[in-house]
C-alpha cells in the first residue's frame, strides 16, 4: 500500500513537471516558466527520498532531502540555486528574491501530500463513525484550534498546510556558508557551516575567513628595465606575469635592452662627441678621453680637448707649462711638446732703439 502511495506521489511531481510551460514556449514570462519547472523538479525529488525511505524501511534520509534543496537554492553557494540562475539570466522576472520563501512552500506541500498518503502516521485527522446515523456514516473531524506553527509534522494553525513559514537559518562564510530550512519532515534542523579548505584564485573565500584570494603573493619576471611585478591572483583569475618592453642601450647605469648587462657596446654612442677625443661611459656617466697630444686645460667638458699639447706655447708638453726664456733675441716655440728657444737673426729690433747680435741685444 505505501508503495503505492509513492507512485501516486511522484506521479504529481512528474505531471508538475510536465505542466510547467517549457522556456521555449510562449509565456507571459520566461523567468517564471522556468520558475515553475524549477519547484517541480524539487517536489519530484523530495518524494523520491520519501520513497527510498520506505523501500529500506528506515527514516527518510535528511542527507537526501538536503540535496535536493541544495539543487534547488545554492547551497553554500545561492548564486548557483535554481531560483538564483533564472533572474540573473532573465531581467523581466515578476519576482526576485523569493527563494526561501517558495521553497518553503514547496516543502509544505510535500510534507501534506505524505501526511495525506500515510494516515497511519497519525499526521492527519482520522474519521470516526456517527452513533446517530445507520450505515457507515463518517462526522466532520472537530474543528481546529490554531496556534502557533511549530516543527511537528502537524497543522498547528489550521491553514491546511503542515511546518510552513517556519522559514531557513544560514550560517558560516565564504564557501563555508550553509542554508538550511528549520524545520524537516517534522524535526528541527541545525544549521553547519561547511569545512575550510586552502584558499586558492578563484573569486570565492576557500579558507572561510570573510577574505577572497587573499596571501596569494605576486609573480615577478624580466631583468634590467624590463623587470615587473603583478599580483599572482586579480579577480579570481591567475594572472601571467609579462616582462616590460626593451629598448637601445644607453648610458644611464640601466640595463635598458634588458640582456643583464649594463651600459655595455653602442651605450656610448648616447653620449656627446667632445673635440679631438674620444667618448665613455662609465657607472652611467659619460666622459671622454682626450686623443694623443691633446687636454682638457680648462676643465670644460663642452669644448672638449681644446688644448694641443705640442705646439701650444702656454701649455707645453702640459697644462699650464709656458714657453719663455726671457731673452727678446730668441723665439718663444713648442716643437712636440717641449720648448725651443730658436736664436733670432741678427739685426732683428729688441728693447728700444736696439738690435740683436746672437744672443745680445745691443
Amino acid at each position: 500500500m505505501q508503495k503505492l502511495r509513492f507512485v501516486v506521489a511522484l506521479a504529481l511531481a512528474t505531471a508538475l513537471i510536465a505542466m510547467a510551460p517549457n522556456a521555449g514556449a510562449q509565456t507571459l514570462s520566461k523567468c517564471s516558466a522556468g520558475k515553475k519547472q524549477c519547484v517541480a523538479k524539487k517536489v519530484a525529488g523530495l518524494l523520491k527520498c520519501h520513497q527510498k525511505a520506505e523501500k529500506t524501511g528506515t527514516v527518510v534520509s535528511a542527507l537526501c532531502l538536503q540535496k535536493v534543496r541544495d539543487k534547488f537554492d545554492g547551497g553554500s553557494i545561492p548564486a548557483k540555486g535554481c531560483f538564483a540562475k533564472l533572474e540573473a539570466k532573465f531581467p523581466d522576472c515578476v519576482s526576485v528574491g523569493d527563494t526561501a520563501l517558495v521553497e518553503g512552500m514547496a516543502d509544505t506541500f510535500v510534507n501534506a501530500i505524505i501526511c495525506q498518503l500515510d494516515p497511519p502516521a497519525g499526521t492527519c485527522p482520522v474519521p470516526t463513525a456517527s452513533p446517530t446515523c445507520p450505515g457507515p456514516m463518517v462526522t466532520p473531524t472537530p474543528s481546529c484550534v490554531p496556534g502557533p506553527e511549530v516543527c511537528d509534522n502537524l497543522d498547528n494553525d489550521c491553514d491546511s498546510f503542515t511546518d510552513e513559514g517556519l522559514g531557513s537559518t544560514s550560517c558560516g562564510v565564504g564557501l563555508c556558508q550553509r542554508t538550511v530550512s528549520n524545520c524537516i519532515a517534522g524535526v528541527p534542523q541545525s544549521c553547519v557551516p561547511g569545512s575550510p579548505s586552502t584558499e586558492v584564485c578563484d573569486g570565492g573565500d576557500n579558507d572561510c575567513n570573510g577574505m577572497t584570494d587573499e596571501g596569494l603573493g605576486v609573480i615577478s619576471c624580466g631583468t634590467g628595465q624590463c623587470a615587473t611585478t603583478v599580483q599572482s591572483c586579480a579577480m579570481g583569475n591567475p594572472q601571467i606575469c609579462t616582462p616590460l618592453s626593451p629598448s637601445a642601450e644607453v648610458c644611464d647605469g640601466i640595463d635598458n635592452n634588458c640582456n643583464g648587462s649594463t651600459d655595455e657596446g653602442m651605450a656610448v654612442g648616447s653620449c656627446p662627441n667632445r673635440a679631438n677625443a674620444t667618448s665613455t661611459c662609465n657607472a652611467g656617466n659619460c666622459g671622454f678621453v682626450c686623443s694623443a697630444g691633446f687636454q682638457d686645460c680648462d676643465g670644460s667638458p663642452a669644448n672638449g680637448c681644446e688644448v694641443n699639447l705640442t705646439t701650444d706655447t702656454n701649455n707645453c708638453g702640459m697644462c699650464g707649462n709656458i714657453c719663455s726664456d726671457g731673452n727678446e733675441c730668441t723665439f718663444d716655440t713648442c716643437g712636440s711638446g717641449t720648448c725651443q728657444y730658436p736664436v733670432k737673426p741678427n739685426g732683428s729690433p729688441c728693447g728700444v732703439g736696439m738690435t740683436c747680435n746672437g744672443l745680445l741685444c745691443q
